[in-house]
Order: structure tokens, then C-alpha cells, then sequence
């Protein structure tokens, strides 16, 4: 799963979030709080298609993911120029989906 590379021994993943102005850490299961109904869904008025964007982006995640197994395990100077921009990619799609 997404998380699974940085799972702990209970099976948990350190989560640190900040609802306030404090920065608050707890030991959860990814299924608490890595998900999100619709995560792919974007309105866009008169859109001819909304559901290749939604495609489209899972698409970018998926390439992102392999290539970040890939940096987990053989590190960042193991990555050719394309899976260099796959990933640079895929983290412009997390600023831009989650700005917060």
C-alpha cells in the first residue's frame, strides 16, 4: 500500500499534524487517516471529460509510487532523467491536491 514503507512494527505510521498551533504526533493505522473519498475528483465547469483528469492523476501517482519504491531501496542517484521527472511530478500533484 502506499504507506506500507513506512509502517512500524505495530503495523502503525508516525502522524504528526498540527490542527492548531501545536504539532501533535500519534502512532495510527494508515486506514485512520491515508484515504479520502473521491481523492481524484475535480470540478471543472463545463468539462468535457472530468473523469480522464481523474485518470490522469492516478496515473501520475501510480508512476510516482514506483519510483519511489525504487529511491527506498536503491536510492535517488539510481534514478534516470524520466523517472526523475515522473517524481517531481507526482509531488507537484500533492502540493496541488493537498495545498494545506
Amino acid at each position: 500500500g502506499y504507506m506500507s514503507p513506512w509502517l512500524g512494527e505495530d503495523n502503525k505510521v508516525e502522524r504528526f499534524y498540527r490542527p492548531h498551533k501545536k504539532v501533535i504526533s500519534r502512532r495510527h493505522a494508515p486506514s485512520g487517516f491515508a484515504w479520502e473519498e473521491d481523492l481524484y475528483r475535480i470540478e471543472i465547469p463545463n468539462a468535457k471529460n472530468p473523469v480522464e483528469v481523474e485518470y490522469r492523476l492516478s496515473q501520475i501517482e501510480n508512476a510516482g509510487l514506483i519510483v519511489r519504491d525504487k529511491i527506498l531501496a536503491l536510492g535517488v542517484n539510481a534514478l534516470s532523467q524520466e523517472e526523475r521527472a515522473q517524481f517531481s511530478l507526482f509531488i507537484a500533484t500533492l502540493l496541488v491536491r493537498r495545498p494545506e
